[in-house]
């Protein structure tokens, strides 16, 4: 795993850190789509994406 995952408190959310979505790769796609049904709520600080960016990531 390329980054980071902290669970945020007891029932939901968690912070990923320590990835730049911009260059992400297919595994770690597929961690961060695992983590989301998993902890239903993901917070990624720090990311400077454009419209565009955005768009591709999601």
């Amino acid at each position: 795993m390329d980054f980071v995952i902290k669970r945020l408190n007891a029932s939901l959310g968690a912070e990923i850190t320590g990835i730049d979505v911009r260059n992400i790769k297919s595994q770690s796609q597929q961690q961060l789509r695992d983590a989301l049904n998993q902890f239903q709520v993901l917070v990624l600080r720090e990311q400077k994406l454009d419209a565009a960016e955005q768009v591709a990531f999601s």
